[in-house]
């Protein structure tokens, strides 16, 4: 199948969905089994436009939109979709997850105060900032309100040696 047509059927599903072509872009390698689908904006909101995207492949009467294209040879093929993320992007998340349950772990009483927001890196206390990640290919890093966390009872140099000793590993041979 070829690119350009690929690229229709996705515009002809973004439209029929309420999404308009310039809060989307394909990024496409020429020679690759797949390809990007990268909605812009904030990045709850571009999720929430993914996946009303994903769930645009079902129709109102409960059949499955056909995404299916002929090869250049003739034969059918199909597109598959899926929500998949980035590893940049799992890798904040999971990293924010962990340092949630450490300070929780050193500090049983925020269980109910501790809010992480792991697509943004960031972990709440009683809905204001205590701790942001910064993520590389190389490492994580983390910052801190001291005040807050000196208010909460958080010993932020223990949690976050702890924390980036285990995050940044060193490798060697």
């Amino acid at each position: 199948m070829s690119l350009a047509e690929v690229k229709k059927l996705l515009d002809t599903m973004a439209t029929d969905v309420g999404i308009s072509s310039d809060q989307y872009k394909f990024d496409f390698k020429e020679l690759s089994d797949f390809h990007i689908l990268r909605f812009g904006g904030l990045g709850h909101l571009a999720a929430k436009q993914a996946l009303q995207f994903i769930k645009g492949t079902k129709l109102p009467d409960g059949s499955f939109r056909d995404l299916s294209l002929l090869d250049p040879s003739g034969t059918q093929a199909q597109l598959f979709l899926n929500l998949d993320k980035n590893g940049r992007q799992r890798k904040i998340e999971g990293a924010t997850r962990r340092l949630a349950n450490l300070i929780i772990s050193h500090n049983p009483a925020l269980k109910t105060k501790i809010f992480p927001r792991r697509e943004e890196g960031i972990v709440n206390c009683q809905f204001k900032l205590l701790a942001s990640i910064t993520v590389s290919p190389e490492s994580i890093s983390l910052s801190w309100d001291t005040k807050k966390a000196s208010l909460h009872g958080v010993d932020f140099e223990v949690i976050k040696r702890e924390f980036l000793e285990d995050e940044n590993i060193t490798w060697g041979s």
